[in-house]
């Protein structure tokens, strides 16, 4: 099955080479990064901040915008690794199918401070907080772009966002008419990835549907986790069994009707299902298993515009997730509907909205292997929420003065509210200074409030040996977490500069100071302080430069489980597109993450360079290929983890062949 798999990828690859229809083509999208100046690209509307549309130069916080245009010219082949491009991000692949991400903090598979987004849906797990990176999945050519905001963003977007927002924009139907095949074959990372999209509509009604698979390779190379000389050392030969392998297939659609010119009504859904292996080890024990993950949902939007000063817009959605591992079993059914009315007034721009959220967690019927169980297993909980940000324009085009707040209720903490005020000074159109403060927190997740280590199988002798509390409903337990614990705050303080040069050059800074409240569930930080720069460069039409330096410096508790060394302190990263005919595209992407280590258990992880080439054809106006090979520096190389619940692989050096048709 699986050589007929990847022969049924060769054999696409190879028809789609032969096809050369003349039809519309993403690849010769209009708004691409190297036909577009810099004046251009600093015009791109983002709404991630202010939740209204302020340019990308405009904005007065660290934002970074992946577009299309980005995205085809990567060589990435999953959302997660896109990500890679951006300034202060802190990355780790822990093994084939998982990924820990976050900004301006530690790597951690559970990060609990990052809100990530597709359209306006939320994506983290109530049970952990955190974001399954293995099911953040659609079809690339139809994503718009991809909005980073680094700093926080919980003064509009509510808990969880402390650290930064990733917000991921899709394409309008009326943007994706006709049909797309891609195909992908590789070693090392992709095995198999292809799939096809198709859009149709006329006048006020549009619509696309779409349908992929994806087959994560194993990395199969031995995995050797080493401490110092009171650790355990682990090896899995390569000969094994594939362990960190997976397969996802997602199938969807996007619907848009303009009843009139000033209304627009948006549905969409997603379904999905796939399986992933992994091994987990706790002290010196491991164990293989098979993680099924499936889920659909429902989004359904109503934007309004009363007059050129008054807009409106009502969305609802319903997510159903199915995620069942070693540890936890993860159904839940999450209704959402966020309102939000903005004012254009002469001196000011009023921003308010109301937001409900309602939650069904079910871990009824969990089998887990290391005894661990959440209780209540079957849990109800809600947030409300109300925000309001208003913008004052002290001096026209200059001087913008911003401020407000989100008061949310939830079930763990009661009532909580979070500010925010920012100031942006801009002397010309080629200089923007801005100054922030933030006060944001993270609520207690799940499992950090309910969780508990099943120990009724033992007797009651083994029970107080063991550390354990009997309890009149449970037996025997240990508990892991804590029913009382308070919100995770942080007060963060940031400050930074734009600039644009001769057409040609434009240069980003950003300082950031973020003091955190002590919590379990923020890994016991205590300040996380740091820059992050960004230059952009275009000395010719057809060549595009790009260059990012971040320093990042932490502090945890001592005494007490610090990861924050595991936070690597230098990050650099190159970019350079270059159109060397009109055919024919090489694109490099070059990037040092600097060494870093864990103080609990002496882990060194040593840095590393990774260097990533694209190769691309166009064959015609309608048809792509690309030749791509990643971390082609070394055979392979291991990345600072800071999960403890996970045994290391390597990322190795791998090999992809891309092929786009459109049609």
């Amino acid at each position: 099955m699986k050589k007929l798999s990847c022969l049924l990828v060769i054999l696409i690859n190879f028809n789609l080479i032969l096809i050369t229809e003349k039809v519309f083509s993403y690849t010769t999208d209009s708004s691409s990064l190297i036909s577009m100046s810099l004046d251009q690209l600093m015009d791109i509307k983002v709404d991630t901040l202010m939740r209204v549309d302020n340019s990308y130069f405009e904005t007065p916080s660290a934002v970074y915008v992946i577009t299309s245009e980005d995205i085809r010219r990567s060589g990435m082949s999953t959302i997660p690794e896109l990500l890679r491009m951006v300034p202060g991000i802190n990355m780790t692949r822990l093994d084939g199918n998982t990924w820990a991400i976050n900004i301006r903090g530690i790597a951690y598979k559970f990060a609990m401070n990052l809100l990530v987004m597709i359209d306006g849906r939320t994506l983290y797990s109530p049970l952990n907080n955190a974001v399954n990176w293995d099911i953040v999945d659609t079809m690339l050519p139809d994503i718009e772009r991809i909005e980073v905001l680094r700093g926080p963003g919980s003064s509009l977007w509510g808990s969880n966002s402390a650290n930064g927002i990733i917000n991921i924009v899709t394409k309008k139907p009326s943007e994706t008419k006709g049909g797309l095949i891609f195909a992908e074959t590789g070693d090392g990372d992709i095995k198999n990835q292809y799939g096809m999209r198709y859009g149709a509509g006329r006048d006020n009604f549009n619509i696309r549907f779409y349908a992929k698979k994806r087959d994560l390779d194993n990395h199969h190379y031995p995995i050797i986790s080493e401490q110092n000389h009171t650790s355990t050392k682990y090896h899995f030969s390569p000969l094994s069994e594939s362990f960190d392998s997976g397969t996802l297939s997602t199938a969807g659609f996007k619907g848009d009707w303009k009843p009139s010119d000033k209304s627009a009504i948006t549905l969409q859904g997603d379904i999905y299902s796939g399986e992933y292996n992994n091994i987990r080890t706790f002290s010196t024990a491991y164990s293989h298993n098979i993680n099924d993950v499936s889920g659909y949902n429902m989004l359904l939007k109503w934007n309004n515009e009363f007059s050129d000063k008054s807009k409106t817009m009502l969305q609802l959605y319903f997510d159903y997730t199915y995620r069942e591992d070693a540890i936890f079993l993860d159904e839940r059914s999450i209704y959402d509907i966020d309102f939000q009315h903005t004012l254009l007034l002469p001196r000011n721009r009023l921003n308010w909205g109301l937001g409900y959220r309602y939650a069904v967690d079910n871990t009824d019927h969990y089998n887990n292997k290391f005894g661990f169980a959440v209780d209540p297993a079957k849990r109800y909980d809600d947030v409300a929420s109300f925000f309001l940000h208003d913008e004052f324009f002290l001096i026209k085009d200059k001087l913008t003065l911003s401020g407000g707040a989100k008061f949310e209720h939830n079930d763990y903490t009661g009532f909580e509210y979070q500010p925010n005020i920012k100031l942006s000074f801009m002397p010309d159109n080629n200089q923007n200074f801005w100054l922030s403060f933030s006060r944001t927190l993270s609520i207690p997740s799940r499992s950090g409030s309910d969780a508990y280590l099943d120990l009724s199988g033992y007797s009651s002798s083994m029970c107080k040996m063991l550390g354990g509390v009997k309890d009149p409903k449970l037996g025997c337990i240990i508990l892991v977490s804590d029913k009382d614990m308070d919100a995770a705050r942080v007060n963060s303080y940031e400050a930074g500069y734009k600039r644009k040069l001769w057409n040609k050059l434009f240069f980003d800074a950003a300082f950031f100071y973020d003091e955190y409240s002590r919590n379990k569930e923020t890994m016991h930080v205590n300040y996380v302080s740091g820059i992050e720069t960004n230059i952009r460069y275009n000395p010719f039409d057809n060549w595009k430069l790009e260059f990012s330096y971040s320093y990042t410096e932490a502090m945890g508790e001592p005494k007490i489980y610090d990861a924050t060394s595991s936070i690597p302190r230098n990050i650099f990263k190159m970019r350079s597109l270059l159109d060397i005919n009109k055919n024919t595209e090489l694109d490099v992407f070059l990037s040092y993450v600097d060494k870093a280590y864990e103080k609990n258990t002496l882990k060194t992880y040593d840095p590393y360079w990774r260097l990533d080439l694209r190769l691309g054809y166009l064959v015609s106006k309608n048809l792509e290929v690309s030749l791509i090979g990643t971390n082609l520096l070394d055979d392979s190389h291991t990345e600072n983890p800071s999960d403890l619940q996970k045994a290391l692989t390597t990322v190795d050096r791998a090999y992809l062949v891309r092929t786009v048709w459109n049609f």
